[in-house]
């Protein structure tokens, strides 16, 4: 994720869709705001919080960004 959101942001003129990520990452900052879909820190949970990083398991990210999008 790390190079998707630090790399470059130019699309051509022309287009008129809003890349995947844009579209992804909205609803991950929401969960995480949100602080209840997505447990951090924990045995057992979605992610951690390490030396100023985040770490996702893939699997719980995918279905917590999943069910954000369907609600």
């Amino acid at each position: 994720m790390q190079a998707l959101l630090h790399g470059s942001g130019a699309r051509f003129a022309t287009s008129n869709t809003i890349p995947l990520i844009n579209m992804l990452m909205d609803p991950v900052k929401t969960i995480l705001r949100a602080g209840t879909a997505l447990l951090l820190n924990r045995s057992g949970v979605a992610g951690w919080v390490h030396d100023g990083s985040m770490w996702f398991v893939a699997k719980s990210l995918a279905d917590g960004v999943r069910v954000w999008i369907k609600a």
